[in-house]
């Protein structure tokens, strides 16, 4: 929304450049959903593992602690993504706020994959570690993309 234009001009370069590491971003965001929907597969089957198998607590252990690694990386993606939107705040359009509340979004959506995951692990150590991280960056990041919308949304307000 920002290319080209007059207004935008002495920042059209940075702004090229967060669009580059923007579109990385969204690359591998887009490859984790399907590593994610991938990832359930092995938890599915290990659920209809008859539960007098002896396997079955192994086998259902390790595919629970794998499905939680799609979406901590998601998790970590979206907050990087939320530090770009914080440097596009003073360049870019009313877009920026938009993308910081559906990064806002996206970042509580994974926590929750993660969370349903961690709360039947046999491990608590693991599920634990999973957990303070994931509420860590919830902690962190929300607000700061909250920042970012309030501002973009106040600067509407204001112009109008």
């Amino acid at each position: 929304l920002t290319a080209g234009r007059k207004k935008y001009a002495a920042v059209e370069e940075d702004i090229r450049a967060a669009v580059k590491r923007a579109e990385a971003l969204q690359k591998r965001l887009l490859e984790l959903v399907e590593e994610d929907a991938a990832g359930f597969e092995p938890l599915s089957r290990a659920y209809a593992i008859p539960k007098d198998d002896p396997s079955r607590g192994r086998v259902l252990e390790d595919a629970t602690a794998a499905a939680c690694r799609a979406p901590a990386e998601m998790m970590a993606l979206c907050c990087a993504s939320i530090e770009l939107l914080e440097e596009l705040l003073e360049k870019g359009s009313a877009g920026v706020g938009c993308g910081a509340l559906c990064c806002a979004a996206a970042l509580e959506s994974a926590s929750l994959n993660i969370f349903v995951n961690t709360r039947t692990l046999q491990d608590r150590s693991l599920a634990a570690h999973l957990d303070a991280q994931a509420d860590t960056l919830l902690c962190e990041y929300l607000p700061r993309a909250r920042r970012v919308a309030d501002e973009v949304g106040h600067r509407l307000r204001k112009e109008g």
